[in-house]
C-alpha cells in the first residue's frame, strides 16, 4: 500500500513538471518580442543568402542611415567580397531579452567550397529601435546614443532660442 502511495505521489509530481513546462512553452510562443527577433532573423539571413544586403543596411540604427545612403553603404568593402563558404542552413536555438535589447543564439551551417560542411555558433545582439527590432551590422549603439544627445542639444539650443526671441517681443512691448 506504501508503494503504491509513493507511486502516486511521484506520478502526480511528473503531471506537474509536465504541465509547468507546457505552460513555459506556450508562454515563450506568445512573446511578441521572440516572435518578432525570430521572423526577422529568418528574414535577415534569407536574404543575406541571395546576397541582399538591402537587409543590412534597413537593419541599422537610424544615426548610419542619416550620414550615409543606402549606395554608398552599399560600396563598403564588405560587402563587395565573395563569400568563401555557402550558407545552406539556420539552426535557431535561443533568444534572451532583457528591456531593449536582446541576443540571438544559432547556428549558421555552410558548405563549403571543398564540400565539407561547418557548423558555425553565433550570437547576435538586437536591439528594440522605434517599436521594432534590428541586427545592426556597421552601426553602433554607442554612436547611435551619441547622435541622440547631439538631437537633444539642438532642440534644447532651438527652445532656449524661442523663448529669448519670445522675450525679446514681450519687452519690445512693455517699452512701448
Amino acid at each position: 500500500m506504501r508503494h503504491c502511495k509513493f507511486m502516486h505521489l511521484g506520478g502526480v509530481a511528473i503531471i506537474l513538471v509536465v504541465i509547468m513546462l507546457g505552460a513555459c512553452q506556450r508562454e515563450k510562443a506568445l512573446d511578441p518580442d521572440r516572435q518578432e527577433i525570430k521572423t526577422r532573423c529568418i528574414e535577415l539571413f534569407a536574404r543575406l543568402k541571395v546576397n541582399d544586403f538591402r537587409i543590412s543596411y534597413e537593419n541599422e540604427f537610424p544615426y548610419l542611415k542619416d550620414r550615409v545612403d543606402l549606395s554608398e553603404y552599399l560600396s563598403a568593402k564588405m560587402f563587395s567580397q565573395p563569400a568563401p563558404d555557402s550558407l545552406e542552413g539556420i539552426q535557431l536555438d535561443s533568444i534572451k531579452v532583457w528591456g531593449d535589447s536582446a541576443y540571438y543564439f544559432l547556428q549558421l551551417e555552410y558548405v563549403r567550397s571543398d564540400s565539407t560542411y561547418l557548423t558555425y555558433p553565433v550570437r547576435n545582439r538586437w536591439y528594440k529601435m522605434d517599436e521594432r527590432w534590428i541586427k545592426p551590422t556597421l552601426s553602433t549603439m554607442k554612436n547611435q546614443e551619441e547622435f541622440e544627445e547631439e538631437i537633444r542639444i539642438y532642440w534644447e539650443a532651438v527652445k532656449e532660442k524661442q523663448a529669448e526671441e519670445a522675450n525679446n517681443r514681450a519687452g519690445g512691448q512693455d517699452s512701448l
